[in-house]
């Protein structure tokens, strides 16, 4: 369905920039479940979460998408990463 500005509303995002009196969307991407899981357990790992500690919490996040809960889900992503950098989580705790 195309919107007012003449996107597709898949593809459009409401925190367009302004150019030239014109504005611009960025590329919105679609990631799958398995997507959100295997990118969550990637950046976790890279945050220093073990492969076993990373996964529960990817497959968490996974879930809280596929539940619409995305306070807890994707959108948390960078906080728990954090968390796990600084050692406010202990990502390696069994």
């Amino acid at each position: 369905m195309p919107d007012p500005c003449g996107g597709n509303t898949d593809s459009a995002n409401v925190l367009g920039r302004s150019t030239a009196g014109l504005v611009e969307f960025p590329v919105m991407h679609t990631l799958s479940l398995v997507d959100v899981e295997l990118l969550s357990q990637r950046l976790l790992i890279a945050s220093g979460a073990t492969p076993l500690q990373a996964g529960a919490t990817a497959r968490s996040i996974r879930d809280a998408e596929a539940d619409g809960i995305r306070t807890v889900g994707l959108a948390y992503l960078p906080t728990y990463c954090d968390h796990v950098a600084c050692g406010k989580v202990v990502g390696t705790a069994v």
